[in-house]
This record gives structure tokens, C-alpha cells and sequence, in this order.
């Protein structure tokens, strides 16, 4: 059996799945289910900008002041002038809170058994208490599990195209137990509230040299936003002694139809405004985001709430970096959402980056907000692989893949 503190993560990912053969299985379904909570709802998911690609990451976040690769259109499009002629990346970054995977071959077990639980008559008492386990056993946590892919080229030290988004799962589980008086039975209401958000980027990003030390960059963006929402909510009444349960209520809307209503989608178009500032080893940079504040509808899963607005308010990212005589040592030091736009917090960034054994092998470390992570840089004649982590492996990892010459 599945270790506890791995089954969290087991109900995450088989979720929709579980509850979806549940709810063919347990009862007649009516759809019906409670309001989600605020968390769950897409602008509380989707948030301030989320660093992307490996080697920017393992600094921290702190990139605006520096931004000199091809991902410089997603972090500062100033930053394009600064990289070699042709640059063409690759990268993606996993993040993770409330969650532990540990052992993928108990995970695909405990699927398969659940899953035969369910769709067996003769068995689902013994599925419904699995499932009330792993409920108690994530302690009404909110779990998120996500990855932020990032596809970049830039050309001619002037123009880059990106390629980056977000992709948010969120869970979290609640469960009480009333005992029934006179009775060794026992009412258990379970409350299940989930959501997967999806943050898409397309952008196009032009700089300028004016002078020797100031560059100014401006990103067109176009941008797509998907919302799933889940909720389900169950009573049943539950014999203490044998286990069998008997379901009085259960209403969810993770059937397929129900998926294909409550999924949203919009569209909109987005620009970025960029400057670097450079005055021999310092380097001064800020970015604005969302300079023209995009609005984003979705339909609103509360039963009735018809639609809701999502505006992308601009958002201020400024900072600078200092670099050695001969170039292979910098630090960075920047503090993003200046603005504290989008419900997200104001937070410090901090890098270094060392370029060691002829400049074939390159070490980085960060800060990002309360979180340290860090990482390595191995350069073959203009092949690079970048590798990064937070301290621990399961909560925040990224590789990444550059052509640079």
C-alpha cells in the first residue's frame, strides 16, 4: 500500500477520474453542487508573471536587469539586444506545494485498485473508505501541483519570439463525521473543491539601442486563458463496525457533459514595455507588464453567477545587476510586483552566477521571496544545458535546453 504521506498526492492526479466513476456508481447524480471557494476561482490562481526557464530561475527570479538569452522577451524585451545573434531555447519548470510522489509504480496500483473498487458494487464500501482516508490524510491543505513551459529564438540581437505559460492544478479534500445518535452509524459529508488553470503566452518582442546604455524593448503578446472547475460534494451514512456505506446525497459536476459546460476559455492581447540602463558593470532594469490591463471572461461555476472578469492589471518589476571586471561573475538584486497588482505580493529577488572551468561550467544561487534555490550551467561550444532546483526536489525543479552562437 501506498505510503501516507504519498496518497495526497495519488488524489490529486486521479481525481476527476475517481469522482467521475463515483458518480455513476454511488447514485443518481443530481448536478448540484455548492459554490467553489474564492481560492479556486481563476484570478485568484492565475496571479502576478511566474518565472520561467531554468537558468533564470535557478537566479532566483532576479532576470529583469539581466535577461541576455533568448527568454529576455519574457522577462525584460530590452533584454533581446544584449544576446548573441541566434539563440534558440527550451525549458520547463515543475512546481509543487502540499504534494509528495514517492513511488509512481504504488500510485499506479492504488489507481487500479480504486478504480476496480468503485465500479464493483460488491466493493465500494471498501472505495468509499479508501477515499475517506485519503481525505483525512491530506488535512484540508490546499494542493497545487503546476509547470510553466517556456519556448524561445531570438534573432539579430533585435527581435525574439516566446513561448511561455502556466499550467495550475489545484485540490483540496475536507471531511467531517457526526455520530448518529442511538446508532453505530455515523454521517460523513465530504466536500471536495478543485480547478485547473491554464495561462498561455505567445509574444514578439523588439529592441532598441539609444546610445551606448540605454536599450528600451516593447513585447506584443497575445494570451489565452482555460478554467476547469470541480466540485463534489457527497453525504452518506456509514456503519462504524463493517464499514458499509449507504449514500444519501451526491452532487458533483465532473460527468463529461457537465466538463464541457463549466469549461471556459478567453483570449486577449497584452504588451510589455522594457529598459535597461547600463553604466559600465552596473546595469539598471525595469519591465511593466500588461501595459494595457487585459480583461479575460469566465464563465462563473457557481450555480447561477452567470460570468466574471479577470483583469490583468500592469505590473512593475525593477532591479540591477553588477558584474565583474572580467565578466564571469554577476549578482542581481530586484524586487517584482512593485505594483502589488493581481493579488499577488511585492517580492525580493536575488542571484549570483559564476563562470567557472573556462567558462565551461557555470554555478548559480537565489533567492526568490522565502525560497532559495539554485543551480548549474554547462556551455559546450554553444550547446547549453541548465539545470535547477529549490532544496527540495519535489517542490520546484526545472531543465533547460539552449543553441546560442
Amino acid at each position: 500500500m501506498v505510503q501516507p504521506k504519498f496518497r495526497l498526492g495519488l488524489t490529486l492526479v486521479v481525481l476527476a477520474a475517481v469522482l467521475g466513476w463515483a458518480g455513476s456508481s454511488w447514485a443518481a447524480v443530481p448536478q448540484t453542487p455548492g459554490p467553489l471557494d474564492p481560492e479556486f476561482l481563476p484570478q485568484n490562481v492565475l496571479g502576478a508573471f511566474k518565472p520561467v526557464g531554468a537558468r533564470a530561475t535557478a537566479l532566483g527570479g532576479a532576470f529583469v536587469s539581466l535577461a541576455d538569452d533568448a527568454s529576455g522577451g519574457a522577462w525584460n524585451p530590452a533584454g533581446v539586444a544584449l544576446g548573441r545573434g541566434f539563440d534558440l531555447g527550451l525549458s520547463f519548470t515543475g512546481y509543487s506545494d502540499n504534494l509528495n510522489v514517492e513511488n509512481i509504480r504504488d500510485f499506479y496500483q492504488d489507481l487500479t485498485d480504486l478504480r476496480e473498487d468503485i465500479t464493483d458494487q460488491s466493493r465500494q464500501a471498501k472505495a468509499f473508505n479508501t477515499f475517506l482516508n485519503l481525505i483525512e490524510e491530506s488535512g484540508g491543505r490546499v494542493v497545487q501541483v503546476g509547470i510553466s513551459p517556456l519556448f524561445s529564438l531570438s534573432l539579430g540581437r533585435r527581435l525574439a519570439v516566446n513561448g511561455y505559460g502556466q499550467i495550475d492544478g489545484l485540490l483540496r479534500m475536507t471531511s467531517t463525521r457526526t455520530p448518529v445518535a442511538g446508532t453505530n452509524n455515523e454521517t460523513v459529508n465530504i466536500s471536495v473543491h478543485a480547478a485547473a488553470v491554464t495561462l498561455g503566452y505567445a509574444s514578439v518582442s523588439w529592441a532598441q539601442p539609444f546610445g551606448d546604455n540605454l536599450i528600451v524593448g516593447l513585447s506584443g503578446k497575445y494570451l489565452r486563458a482555460d478554467y476547469f472547475p470541480g466540485r463534489f460534494d457527497m453525504e452518506a451514512t456509514r456503519d462504524q463496525t463493517t464499514g458499509i456505506v449507504d449514500v444519501a446525497t451526491l452532487n458533483h459536476n465532473l460527468d463529461p457533459n457537465s466538463r464541457r459546460n463549466l469549461r471556459s476559455n478567453d483570449t486577449a492581447i497584452a504588451f510589455d514595455v522594457g529598459l535597461l540602463l547600463r553604466n559600465g558593470h552596473t546595469t539598471v532594469g525595469a519591465v511593466v507588464r500588461n501595459l494595457n490591463s487585459p480583461t479575460l471572461t469566465f464563465e462563473n461555476p457557481n450555480a447561477g453567477a452567470g460570468t466574471f472578469d479577470v483583469g490583468l492589471d500592469p505590473q512593475l518589476d525593477v532591479g540591477f545587476s553588477l558584474r565583474s571586471e572580467d565578466g564571469r561573475h554577476r549578482v542581481a538584486f530586484e524586487i517584482h510586483n512593485l505594483s502589488a497588482s493581481n493579488a499577488a505580493p511585492t517580492k525580493v529577488h536575488f542571484g549570483y552566477e559564476g563562470q567557472y572551468w573556462w567558462r565551461h561550467l557555470t554555478l548559480r544561487f537565489g533567492i526568490n521571496g522565502t525560497e532559495l534555490v539554485g543551480g548549474l550551467g554547462v556551455n559546450l561550444a554553444g550547446f547549453y544545458l541548465d539545470l535547477t532546483s529549490g532544496t527540495n526536489l519535489r517542490e520546484f525543479l526545472a531543465c533547460g535546453l539552449r543553441l546560442a552562437f
